[in-house]
């Protein structure tokens, strides 16, 4: 996932998200704004704005795990590493975009087994 700043002081936008992540999640968010209504499952956009935040503040990579209800089938949790590398544009000093990986931890959550 490629999440570009937008304005100050700065909202984050997903500029790519990638099929196989949205096929994971039930849901493209390429084009939307993570804070936006419906961009994340309930009560998760401070979780996720403090992992970005801390990576603009740091200007270092962050790696987390993270457990959350695929918006697909909200009766199960999915966990998954999430790593944030920040990138500036050019001679700008200023952090542009955040490249995001997103790696599923216990395999594929569509095959998983209950056991986890």
């Amino acid at each position: 996932m490629v999440v570009e700043l937008v304005g100050k002081p700065a909202r984050y936008r997903v500029r790519l998200y990638g099929t196989a992540i949205a096929a994971l999640r039930g849901d493209d968010l390429t084009g939307r704004y993570l804070d936006e209504p419906g961009a994340l499952p309930e009560g998760l956009w401070p979780q996720f704005k403090a992992t970005y935040d801390e990576v603009m503040s740091t200007r270092e990579p962050v790696a987390h795990i993270v457990t959350y209800q695929r918006l697909s089938d909200e009766t199960r949790d999915w966990q998954h590493c999430r790593v944030i590398l920040p990138f500036a544009r050019g001679d700008d000093a200023d952090i542009a975009i955040l490249l995001v990986a997103i790696i599923p931890i216990g395999g594929d959550p569509e095959n998983r087994d209950t056991n986890g």
